[in-house]
């Protein structure tokens, strides 16, 4: 079962490369798409594995604490943090 927000991230990452392609002013190919979406995907997984490995839980709170630990590390690199 994959977590709702894994999936929400592969949307998010489809839109990011149909935006770099407009951007830059060529197309990808099929295979290129797939590619990237591939490597950002087994890195998710990976990444949501590990915690969930650290902390014994399941893919679902795995991935909840792994996108609250990116946005807090993300506030306070950012100075908004206290």
């Amino acid at each position: 079962m994959i977590p709702l927000i894994t999936l929400d991230c592969l949307l998010l990452v489809s839109l990011w490369t149909f935006w770099c392609q407009n951007i830059q002013g060529f197309m990808w190919d099929e295979n290129k798409v797939n590619m990237e979406l591939k490597r950002y995907m087994e890195k998710a997984y990976e990444d949501v594995k590990e915690k969930c490995k650290t902390y014994e839980c399941n893919y679902r709170m795995g991935a909840f604490m792994l996108g609250v630990h990116r946005v807090a590390r993300a506030t306070v690199l950012r100075g908004w943090g206290a």
